[in-house]
């Protein structure tokens, strides 16, 4: 896709499927999903991509661990070359995903405790096991920061430093009609390998304060977005726009000729998806 061959491209998947929780910020639909279609779609869409050049994130509009077949179709294409990262809450990863898969995971969850996990509804017991599995395969951690007190996250950041904690920790704000509700002070946070910069947290600065961007996201550069729902396929720049539904376009012979569009004021992990190991050469 693109000239720049500094990282790879990047490809975000995601999959209209059901979900075993029903987080409170999420307002999710559950879809019925079709695993044979589905893993057919992926297919093709696998076969458009060039593995040697292309990371790879499949995700659900729901929960991906709910589907073995699926998750299964994906560690066959990464044990064929593929780099392929998935996104889960983590709560079945240890049933569906083989000790020994090359997919990386990475882990939605808002702090160590229950109390910081009430907005996905969480058991202090789901925690746990959400954890432990963080741990075991080497997962990176999705936080969504909404409503925990600053010495939550803080106490959650010495968490993963004692346990010796080694990939990424991506902190980003929950939105509310387009608009960002939660601010993050990150010199009030303690120094972590495993946090972005302080780049990344002026830019969320900015846009809390001026509701708009002045600077392009990673995912803008060289990512891309396909949506799956059984055996139909779309395509989109990306789905951070809440109007995006009304110009995504039918998947066709892979083509990619889609208008960019203006970005709204986001603010993501994909700010600096190009500096995440994942998307290096060797």
């Amino acid at each position: 896709m693109t000239e720049n061959r500094k990282v790879k491209d990047f490809y975000a998947i995601i999959i209209m499927g059901a979900c075993n929780l029903q987080c409170a910020y999420c307002g999710n639909v559950p879809f019925s999903l079709k695993e044979e279609e589905t893993v057919h779609s992926l297919e093709q869409i696998f076969e458009d991509i060039e593995k040697d050049r292309s990371v790879l994130r499949v995700e659900c509009r729901g929960e991906i661990t709910l589907y073995q077949s699926i998750i299964d179709y994906l560690d066959k294409k990464a044990r064929e070359g593929y780099t392929i990262e998935i996104l889960s809450n983590g709560i079945l990863l240890d049933r569906v995903l083989q000790s020994d898969s090359p997919i990386h995971v990475v882990i939605s969850l808002d702090g160590h405790t229950a109390k910081m996990n009430r907005m996905r509804r969480l058991t202090q017991k789901q925690v746990n096991g959400i954890l432990e599995n963080i741990f075991n395969y080497s997962c990176e951690v999705q936080c969504v920061y909404y409503k925990q007190k600053l010495t939550e996250l803080s106490a959650f950041i010495q968490f993963l430093e004692q346990k010796h904690f080694k990939e990424a920790l991506h902190i980003f704000p929950c939105s509310e009609n387009g608009k960002i509700i939660s601010y993050l002070d990150f010199r009030k946070l303690p120094p972590a390998s495993f946090l972005p910069d302080q780049n990344y947290f002026d830019r969320w600065s900015n846009i809390y304060k001026t509701g708009k961007r002045n600077f392009i996201c990673d995912f803008y550069k060289n990512g891309f977005t396909y949506y799956v729902y059984n055996n139909q396929k779309y395509m989109v720049k990306c789905d951070c726009v809440p109007e995006s539904v009304n110009w995504i376009q039918p998947y066709e012979n892979g083509s990619r000729d889609i208008s960019y569009h203006k970005c709204f004021g986001c603010i993501n992990h994909y700010e600096y998806n190009n500096r995440r190991k994942i998307m290096q050469y060797k």
